[in-house]
């Protein structure tokens, strides 16, 4: 399994307490309203309208400021201006050819998280869900565009389970990979990687069991590395057909540079 550096030299003494807010701008306020508080069940608990002069347009424009509560105090918030000229400017020109990556997740304990599939249900409202290993999700999106995931926990899932059946239990337990980033065999496999596609190599930390557990126990070097996907371990799981041929490449260099490297 992939891993990364972590440093700890540097940080603060004392990290941010909570998420205070997370901000959007929407066309309509009503409309969002009835998403948020009528369909999903979040509260709005508070509005906020003030005028002030926008540097870009060079005259004073109107908005209002609308916050929905979660559980812990923070808050998802959305900006509407009565200046359709700003607006447009705070939209992007192009939009991302995927832009499922960019959302904001909250935990939902399990009813909360049964409430809402049933809400959407109901309502017929598109989603999606996905069991990642490490946690179960859904996702959905606002008429503006945010994606809001909310997710379960492994001990919520667990639990939920043991509602349904009394005996179950964790049976196999699977450690997490830790593999050094500065082994010679991974630094080899970098430096090919590097040859056949422009920027770095970089290692990342990945959720899920890996057999990598199996050959680290016994001391043999080993990460997770594959072509190019999205949607690792859910139903829209696929292979990017493109990036095969620089897999094949890369694989083929490593071999030629391991066995040039000499006995090692």
């Amino acid at each position: 399994m992939d891993t990364i550096e972590m440093r700890s030299t540097g940080l603060l003494s004392r990290l941010p307490s909570r998420l205070h807010h997370n901000a959007f701008v929407v066309r309509d306020h009503e409309i969002n309203r009835r998403f948020f508080e009528e369909l999903l069940g979040i509260p709005l608990v508070a509005t906020w309208c003030e005028k002030n002069f926008s540097s870009e347009l060079q005259r004073e424009v109107e908005f209002c400021h609308t916050f929905f509560g979660m559980a812990d105090g923070s808050a998802l918030a959305f900006f509407q201006f009565a200046d359709p000229e700003l607006y447009e400017m705070t939209q992007a020109e192009k939009p991302a050819r995927v832009g499922r990556y960019d959302h904001i997740a909250f935990k939902a304990e399990p009813e909360t998280y049964d409430e809402l599939k049933q809400r959407l249900n109901r309502a017929g409202e598109k989603y999606r869900e996905t069991n990642h290993g490490y946690c179960k999700s859904i996702y959905v999106s606002s008429p503006d565009g945010l994606i809001v995931e909310f997710t379960q926990d492994p001990e919520d899932v667990l639990r939920q389970v043991r509602t349904l059946d009394p005996r179950a239990a964790l049976l196999y337990h699977v450690p997490a990979a830790h593999q050094n980033p500065h082994d010679d065999l991974v630094r080899l496999l970098r430096h090919v990687v590097r040859e056949h596609r422009d920027g770095r190599a970089l290692g990342v930390g990945r959720h899920g069991a890996s057999d990598a557990v199996l050959f680290l126990e016994r001391g043999i070097p080993c990460v997770e590395f594959g072509p190019a996907g999205a949607g690792h371990h859910g139903p829209d799981e696929h292979v990017d057909i493109g990036s095969l041929q620089t897999y094949r490449r890369i694989l083929v260099g490593f071999a030629h540079a391991l066995a040039g490297s000499g006995p090692g």
